[in-house]
């Protein structure tokens, strides 16, 4: 076993049959994603490109800076969202890619946001953080949020590759799938539940639930 697949293990937890052990992700803490971010990486940093084949992104987790993986920790204790949980989205939509771009729609980033949810979530959540000027780029139609501008469109779009604001957004959009779904089900969800909730949206998921 190579040195990268034994650190991939120790940060993320053995996988069974290529499925995730959740069992392992729920009791990665804060301290484990802290210690993963201390460690020297084994390996150089891949370029930003296309999220490649799960196979290979687990071989070079090792390589991660600390950018998404600290930005996850902080986002975790600012929003409540579970960190290890945040970490195997990123994991499962973009393969830890900043730059992840879907071939067959808008999603973007880390944790593949479409335009849509990522100015709902900006636009929500955006001044609980600090970043009132970005949030302040959007204006509220009714239930929604669209750009003042093609140049704001832009710049809003453009966050969903920072790993910070994308973390930040990626768990509050968690917090408010939980809420929803613990209406509609009448108990609390699952991580399984969260991760349809993430792409489907928590009225669909609950439906298929």
């Amino acid at each position: 076993m190579r040195k990268s697949d034994t650190i991939t293990r120790r940060k993320l937890g053995d996988r069974k049959g290529g499925m995730t052990d959740w069992a392992r992700v729920d009791a990665l803490t804060d301290e484990d994603i802290e210690k993963a971010v201390a460690e020297d990486p084994a390996e150089p940093a891949a370029p930003a490109a296309a999220a490649p084949p799960p196979q290979a992104v687990e071989q070079s987790v090792a390589s991660l800076g600390p950018d998404l993986l600290g930005s996850i920790v902080e986002a975790s204790r600012k929003t409540g969202a579970n960190s290890g949980y945040l970490l195997h989205i990123a994991l499962r939509e973009s393969g830890l890619v900043l730059a992840a771009q879907a071939p067959t729609s808008s999603a973007t980033g880390p944790f593949q946001f479409i335009q849509q949810t990522w100015y709902q979530m900006l636009g929500t959540y955006g001044p609980k953080h600090g970043f009132e000027a970005e949030a302040a780029l959007l204006r509220k139609q009714g239930n929604r949020f669209t750009p003042v501008s093609a140049s704001a469109r832009d710049e809003v779009l453009t966050l969903r590759t920072d790993p910070h604001v994308a973390a930040l957004m990626a768990g509050e959009l968690t917090m408010e799938n939980r809420r929803i779904l613990t209406g509609l089900l009448g108990r609390s969800p699952g991580h399984g539940e969260l991760y349809a909730a993430h792409f489907l949206g928590p009225s669909r998921a609950a439906h298929l639930i």
